[in-house]
Formats: C-alpha cells, sequence, structure tokens
C-alpha cells in the first residue's frame, strides 16, 4: 500500500509537469525545464526505485507531505511567473534565449574553449586527475592547493555553458557541421562525461531542448517519442561505461593507482550489472526527504533557520580569507543535524542525494514552499539584468547558461553561493575590462567614440 501511494504521486507529478509544458509548445521556457528536471527526478527516478529499489519501509502520511511540498512549489512558481512583466516572461522563453546565444561572438566562445579543456590538461598533468574529487584528496597526501578545488568547478560549469553555446551555433548554422568548433565539441564531452553521469543527463536534456525550439515545436509531441527512447538507449551504455571506469580510472584507488585492471571499452559498454547495482543501492531523492520530513514532524522546533546556508557561504569564502577553513559537505551537515541511521542501515551509504527542497527544508521548513519559488525569480533577474545591461553577449549568455544550468541540476549540494560566486567573478572580470578599456582610450563616458565593445 505505502509504495502504491508513493508510485502514484511520482506518476501525477510527471503527468501534471508534462501536461502543463505539453500545452505551452513553443512558448517553453526555463521554468518548465526547472519543473521538467524536479518530474525527472522526483517521479520517474522515484518510480524505477519502487520498482526495482530496495524495500523501504515509508509512512503514507509523510510521504504525501513530502509530494505535497513539491507540488505546492510548483504551483507558487507559475503563480509567480504570470506576475510578472512581459519583458521577463519573454526573456525567459526559450526561442528568445536562443536567438541571442546564436549572436556570441563565435571567436570569444572558441578561445574560452581553448583555455577551459587547457585547465582540465594541466590540472591533469601537475596533480594527477580529471575529475574533482572534493576532500577525499586530502587521503592521497597530494599536496593540491587549496584553489583547485574552486577552480575546477567553475570551469566545469563554463565549459557546460561552451558546450551549449556551440551546439546552439551548429543549429542556427553558424557554424559549419565539419570545423574547429565541432572539432572541440569531442574533448569538452569528453571531459563532461567523465564529471559523473548526471552531468551528461542534464546536458543531453538541454541539448534535446535547444534542438527542439529551433524546430519551433515542442518537446513533449508524441513523434519525439523515438528521440526521447534512443537518448534513453544512450545514456544507459554511457552509465555502463561510466561505472565501469569509476571504480578503476575515476576514484581515489584509480587516482593512487591502486585499483583492479582496467576492462576493455567493449566489457564497459555492456557491463549492465554496474548501472543496474548503483540504481539499486544509490538513495533515491524522496528517501532523504522523506527523512527530514520525518525528523521534523516528530519534532517540529527541529529547524535550523539559516544554519546549512550559512556554512555554505562559508565554504566559499577563500582559505586565506578564513584562517582553519573548514569544508563540510550538504549531506554531511544533513547528518549532523537529523538521525539518518534509518536511511543508512537500508541503503548501506551516507551518500545522500541532496536537493534543494531537503536543503531549504532543513533550513526553514515549510517555509521553503515560498523561499525556492523566490529564489527561482531572484536568479531570473539576475539573468535580465545581464541580458540588459551587459553589452558582451559572451559575458552575459554565461551568467544566464550558468543560472540554467544551476536550476536543471536538481541533485546539487544546496550550491547558491557557489553560484553567486561564479556570477560575481564573471562579472567581476567583464567590468575590469570594461574599466580597463576606458582608461586605455581615456574615453568616460565610453559612448563618446565609436569603440567596439563586443569581446
Amino acid at each position: 500500500m505505502n509504495d502504491f501511494s508513493i508510485i502514484s504521486l511520482s506518476i501525477l507529478l510527471m503527468t501534471v509537469v508534462f501536461l502543463t509544458a505539453y500545452f505551452k509548445k513553443e512558448n517553453y521556457d526555463i521554468l518548465d525545464l526547472y519543473c521538467f528536471m524536479i518530474a525527472l527526478f522526483f517521479g520517474a527516478y522515484t518510480l524505477i526505485d519502487r520498482l526495482f529499489g530496495i524495500y523501504f519501509i515509508s509512512d503514507i502520511y509523510i510521504s504525501t507531505v513530502v509530494y505535497l511540498q513539491i507540488f505546492l512549489t510548483i504551483l507558487l512558481l507559475y503563480c509567480l511567473v504570470s506576475f510578472l512583466p512581459n519583458s521577463l516572461k519573454e526573456f525567459i522563453k526559450f526561442k528568445n534565449l536562443l536567438i541571442f546565444f546564436s549572436r556570441v561572438d563565435k571567436k570569444a566562445v572558441l578561445l574560452l574553449s581553448f583555455l577551459s579543456i587547457s585547465i582540465d590538461l594541466y590540472i591533469f598533468g601537475t596533480y594527477g586527475f580529471l575529475t574533482y574529487v572534493g576532500e577525499e584528496l586530502a587521503q592521497l597526501d597530494l599536496g593540491v592547493p587549496n584553489w583547485v578545488g574552486p577552480l575546477k568547478s567553475i570551469n566545469w560549469n563554463i565549459r557546460f555553458s561552451l558546450l551549449m553555446l556551440i551546439i546552439n551555433f551548429i543549429n542556427y548554422k553558424k557554424v559549419g557541421y565539419f570545423s574547429i568548433y565541432t572539432l572541440i565539441i569531442l574533448p569538452m564531452l569528453a571531459l563532461q562525461f567523465v564529471e559523473g553521469r548526471r552531468a551528461m543527463i542534464e546536458l543531453i536534456t538541454l541539448i534535446f531542448i535547444f534542438w527542439t525550439i529551433h524546430k519551433n515545436s515542442s518537446p513533449y509531441l508524441l513523434r519525439r517519442a523515438p528521440y526521447a527512447l534512443l537518448i534513453l538507449i544512450m545514456l544507459f551504455f554511457a552509465s555502463n561505461v561510466f561505472q565501469t571506469y569509476r571504480t578503476s580510472l575515476f576514484s581515489i584507488e584509480g587516482i593512487a593507482g591502486e585499483s583492479d585492471q582496467v576492462a576493455s571499452f567493449g566489457e564497459a559498454l555492456t557491463n549492465s550489472d554496474s548501472t543496474i547495482e548503483n540504481l539499486t543501492l544509490r538513495t533515491p531523492m524522496w528517501r532523504l526527504n522523506y527523512e527530514i520530513m520525518k525528523n521534523q514532524l516528530d519534532n517540529p522546533s527541529d529547524i535550523y533557520y539559516g544554519y546549512m546556508m550559512y556554512r555554505q557561504f562559508l565554504n566559499t569564502v577563500p582559505s586565506f580569507l578564513q584562517k582553519n577553513k573548514e569544508v563540510i559537505a550538504t549531506e554531511e551537515l544533513t547528518s549532523q543535524i537529523y538521525n539518518m541511521s534509518s536511511l543508512q542501515s537500508v541503503t548501506f551509504s551516507d551518500d545522500f542525494p541532496t536537493n534543494d527542497f531537503a536543503s531549504y527544508q532543513t533550513d526553514f521548513g515549510f517555509f521553503s514552499i515560498i523561499l525556492i519559488p523566490l529564489v527561482f525569480i531572484i536568479l531570473i533577474l539576475i539573468g535580465y539584468f545581464a541580458y540588459f545591461f551587459m553589452k558582451s553577449k559572451i559575458f552575459s549568455s554565461l551568467i544566464i547558461l550558468l543560472i540554467i544550468q544551476f536550476l536543471i541540476k536538481i541533485e546539487n549540494g544546496y550550491n547558491l553561493p557557489v553560484l553567486l560566486r561564479d556570477i560575481i567573478l564573471i562579472a567581476g572580470i567583464y567590468y575590469s575590462l570594461e574599466l580597463f578599456k576606458r582608461i586605455y582610450y581615456g574615453l568616460i563616458p565610453i559612448k563618446e567614440k565609436n569603440i567596439k565593445t563586443e569581446y
């Protein structure tokens, strides 16, 4: 009975989100994509977990409250967006954003792409790893500087944005199918793949959305089903490869050269057991949210009113400004705040799938229903500011794509402070270049001369 209620709620969530987006057709926007990703993780993933995952005893009442929170948040999101000025409503539509992205300076994108790849290759050549493995690096005593982690993080985010810009160029035929731009996609996709399965899901989903919107169509038409099926098959085989090489190449043991013999690519491609085992054992999102809700309903005063957000802001402060800096991951904070022993005993793991619904619930209780939509609106306003006031399309596009990437990354570590840090860094570089130009040309204001401001 408990499983039936969760399965029903997950199917209802997917149905509501898909139908809402279906009727918008070519007016598909950032909010629709955000809600689609919510339905993917809390709907489709939950459905798979309940059908094939580890048995998990749950209370119907608590499960219903968890999903009621999600439904109310989505409802409030659509209500708030409906009251936005028309200019903002037009801004968040993908058909308008894609036209804007197509006008970005291609040479700037190419230069930044080479720079992004060079950074990854430098870190790999110097410190011996491709992917960011966080605090586990300390176990290897590699002497990695503190700046490497944040640099890997922002470089990954910017590379994702650059990939989307190049793919949009291809859609709009701004670059040829056989050009240096399409050639550079290959190493960028390979580096994206190394970051994990979710990164590939996010990338492929956004590519599919870009392609369908460019065709002046809806992603949810029935004739798109074969493409969706093909994507699922590709993701399954990609997951097989990643899960196989995850232990031998990308893990701590792989970096240290202590892993088992590396499997051949053919063996990795067909190693479906690795994917099935990972999906079976990995904690789905709804379980973490269920445990947090259970703790709060048992003890309503057990809410920390911003403590987790405060700790995440401290994580983003550079170590030279913060003596004895201690970085605490979101899942570790959650385990410190609430008793997760029952969840750990079932899944045999403390690698919890952190997400904004869980983190805001921990920090602010049911006020999270209001705060998540407010954060969404604030981010949209930041993106609109960059779109409207920044003269450089490459910098404004990077900021907008960083925001989109943050929103679709449903499983995240409460990373709003990290996003704001990255936006401030990009905006700081842009305005520093503007100031340098003013000083160099002796122009205040710069509009008095016909100086090209795009870079």
